[in-house]
């Protein structure tokens, strides 16, 4: 249909028009067998929960730090043969995030069998969403198959430190996809998660990559000009240009499908275009965050 007017505000027309879609929803089985799973690891929760008038989602848990939103996944949100996610799917994983909300997406290709117990199916979500950095909370019953060893394992590869970009480029191309997580950068921005310091074994090989860790990246010391005018804020231009073209340089020495196009679905972004292209997405994404 075209918009013809008609007197009405259109931003209020389509606010209204999306939200009544939002509400028009139905729970699959597959929601179910997830909702289930929870039920056995006794984890409260609550199905199709409305989040900030804007979104119904699917599965919302109860008892933790963050706002998190378990997005269950079918066949519609993915390429038929490649199992890549679908635009619609990146852009509303990203605007819940935007929101505030932690996302952690269960893909119905990875999700355990029919033939799978329970029992698995309980210990395959619970790995999941610690290995998200989803805080455990009190009372949830652990299915026979985690001892609490093991729970001790995954969480201290959870809470493991994390290396900041400034050391990422000291230590090589590799390194620049070693990194945390998305989810636990956003996690740290809204400080729900304490900042955890790089290890001294972590510091960059050389001192051209040498920088006040207390800064994030993209972010220089405070310079004074004895003169008062505008040095230091060219100073930190320059010092953000370089950094920029540090960051860019790393990621050229990376392939295209096994390690750019991974960073950007993580970070949300578009995927197609030239390998240039990707690398500039990334890096204006990176620095945008760290201020």
């Amino acid at each position: 249909d075209v918009w013809t007017g008609g007197g009405q505000d259109f931003n209020k027309v389509a606010t209204e028009s999306w939200q009544n879609d939002m509400r028009s929803f139905s729970i699959s089985t597959f929601q179910e067998q997830v909702s289930k799973a929870l039920d056995d690891l006794g984890w409260s929760h609550h199905m199709e929960y409305e989040a900030d008038k804007m979104f119904s989602v699917d599965i919302v848990l109860e008892g933790t730090m963050q706002r998190v939103a378990v997005e269950v996944d079918g066949p519609w949100h993915f390429t038929a043969n490649t199992l890549k996610p679908l635009g619609p799917f990146l852009l509303r994983r990203r605007a819940l995030r935007l929101l505030g909300w932690t996302v952690v997406s269960v893909p119905y290709f990875k999700w355990p069998k029919d033939k799978c117990t329970a029992t698995e199916r309980a210990e395959w979500l619970l790995n999941l969403l610690l290995k998200a950095g989803i805080d455990l909370p009190e009372g949830v019953r652990l299915p026979k198959g985690i001892s609490n060893g093991r729970l001790t394992k995954i969480k201290e590869k959870v809470d493991a430190p994390r290396v900041g970009v400034r050391e990422l480029v000291g230590r090589g191309p590799q390194a620049a996809v070693e990194g945390g997580s998305y989810v636990a950068r956003i996690r740290r921005g809204q400080g729900l998660v304490r900042r955890r310091s790089t290890p001294d074994a972590l510091a960059p090989a050389s001192a051209d990559f040498a920088a006040p860790r207390s800064l994030p990246w993209g972010q220089s010391p405070a310079r004074t000009d004895p003169e008062g005018g505008k040095g230091g804020e060219a100073n930190s231009d320059a010092t953000d240009s370089d950094e920029r073209e540090r960051r860019m340089e790393a990621l050229r020495a990376l392939k295209v499908e096994k390690n750019l196009k991974p960073m950007c679905r993580e970070y949300g972004l578009a995927i197609s275009g030239t390998k240039q292209l990707l690398i500039e997405r990334i890096v204006d994404y990176e620095m945008n965050e760290s201020r």
